[in-house]
């Protein structure tokens, strides 16, 4: 699950109450519900479906991807706030996002020799969280935190898209030229649409068994005994020195000796890291003891929505 960051400086946000540096005017409660946010989120699910769309693209089949995301109709909708924090000006929030591909875009792939693509085929895979609905529109549940900087100047809005970015550059891609130029819609290193949309997901999957493996080692080494801990810190750190040079040596051995390189090198070091921390875990388990307890503790930390971070 990748999180974007996004900055609405305040000349783009001066008559929502950002202030001016003369602190003449007071910065507005922040509120899942403002525009600048909602904005935020709709620039990084853009941002989003650029970064995956680049890979493979050349800079011009990218620009073509890039012009037909620009004329997606985005909307938020049932906006509501999960928490808010009035004295750090924050708020976390959830929304559904609403997508629809504009009557143009079929023009767009048609002048490329395709046919649209079925919304249906794309997100109704098993396990996605997105809704097709009439027409070609979309809608997929989506989370994000806004929060002001301390100057009042701005907003940070980290947005959290279940994927949603990776799901739509599979649905352009066709809009490129390599694509349009294989005989069924073949990628150029020979894979499918629907092959390179299945490795996407595997790479969602990939990430989402990476923040399960190190909630679970994070609650773990929070709920040893203190003395436990202390005996164990050195051994923790010189492993959290290791790990990450390991996996990188141990991606470039599997990469060299792979017949083929569909895999990013990246997602080989996080198949890695998700091994040596679920083999640490095990290693950690016997100077703990299992209570129910901590089970309903572990529980809430895998099942959260944001991935607990490493206090270890």
């Amino acid at each position: 699950m990748k999180k974007l960051v996004m900055a609405v400086w305040c000349m783009a946000v001066l008559l929502a109450g950002c202030g001016d540096k003369t602190g003449q005017a007071t910065p507005a409660a922040v509120t899942c519900g403002d525009e600048q946010a909602q904005a935020g989120v709709r620039d990084a699910f853009l941002h989003e479906l650029k970064n995956q769309a680049a890979l493979g693209l050349d800079e011009a089949d990218l620009n073509k991807v890039t012009a037909a995301a620009a004329t997606l109709q985005l909307s938020l909708f049932d906006v509501r706030t999960d928490s808010s924090d009035p004295t750090h000006q924050k708020a976390a929030c959830k929304a559904m996002l609403k997508i629809t591909l504009p009557p143009a875009m079929q023009q767009q792939f048609a002048d490329v020799g395709q046919a649209m693509p079925d919304l249906a085929s794309t997100f109704g895979h098993e396990g996605s969280s997105v809704e097709v609905l009439a027409g070609n529109t979309i809608q997929a549940p989506v989370a994000y935190a806004v929060q002001r900087t301390d100057d009042g100047q701005s907003l940070y809005i980290e947005a959290e898209l279940y994927g949603l970015g990776s799901e739509f550059a599979v649905l352009l891609t066709p809009l490129s030229d390599t694509s349009a130029q294989a005989a069924a819609a073949a990628h150029p290193d020979g894979m499918s649409i629907e092959q390179l949309q299945q490795l996407r997901r595997e790479a969602e999957s990939r990430e989402i068994e990476n923040r399960i493996a190190h909630a679970k080692l994070n609650t773990l080494w929070q709920d040893l005994p203190a003395d436990v801990r202390t005996d164990l810190r050195a051994e923790q750190q010189a492993w959290l020195a290791d790990i990450r040079q390991q996996c990188m040596a141990e991606a470039e051995a599997e990469r060299q000796e792979s017949e083929v390189d569909y895999v990013d090198q990246g997602q080989r070091i996080l198949a890695c890291n998700t091994r040596k921390v679920e083999h640490r875990y095990q290693i950690l388990q016997p100077y703990h003891i299992r209570t129910p307890e901590y089970e309903a503790k572990e529980e809430a930390a895998v099942n959260s929505a944001d991935p607990r971070p490493e206090v270890y």
